[in-house]
């Protein structure tokens, strides 16, 4: 009972503090005791992210170089499995894309971009595992990270969408927009087991 009377309690500060009033507010907070508050909540998020453009700044500046990118499906994105998103509506699904760029001096970092419905993410993984439809490309030119953070700003104002902007859209227009030696494309559909 001591539980059930603090949860009631809980609930009618929360309604206090979001100042609901009938209908509305109070519905709302009807969906987040029931659990489905932030699965029905829409926002668009831009494909840009802040501490991404320092760290390639900071890159930059410590003349560091990427000599290559990997672009693949990947269904663990940034270590978790996933989804795919699907857009009922419009009929699209975004089997989820990740790109690489492997930079220097030294031996070759990674830096891991993924672009989704929660935004543009990266993160410097130790191990790189591809699996499913791989696709590197040597550059012809070494390419500064300020180059690299020119082209994340051509699709900065983009936001999320299955169907128009998705990962693989992301993915290829920052693969394609520097030339280079494509080494190879792996297919799992084409691989034989």
């Amino acid at each position: 009972a001591t539980a059930a009377t603090a949860a009631t309690s809980a609930t009618a500060a929360a309604r206090k503090a979001m100042g609901a009033a009938a209908g509305g507010a109070a519905d709302t907070l009807k969906h987040i005791e029931g659990g489905a508050c932030c699965t029905a909540r829409k926002w668009s998020v831009k494909c840009s992210n802040p501490q991404l453009s320092v760290l390639l700044q900071k890159l930059d500046r410590a003349g560091s170089t990427f000599e290559e990118v990997w672009m693949f499906r990947d269904t663990a994105r940034m270590g978790l499995l996933t989804r795919d998103d699907v857009e009922p509506q419009a009929g699209a699904k975004d089997p989820h894309y990740t790109v690489v760029y492997n930079y220097g001096p030294g031996p070759l970092q990674p830096l891991r971009l993924d672009w989704g419905r929660e935004g543009l993410e990266f993160t410097e993984p130790r191990i790189l595992r591809p699996k499913e439809e791989v696709r590197l490309k040597v550059f012809e030119e070494l390419l500064r990270p300020l180059a690299l953070l020119q082209h994340l700003q051509q699709v900065e104002d983009k936001t999320y969408d299955v169907a128009s902007f998705n990962s693989r859209h992301f993915c290829e227009h920052l693969f394609l927009s520097v030339g280079g030696q494509e080494e190879g494309c792996l297919s799992m559909a084409t691989k034989k087991v």
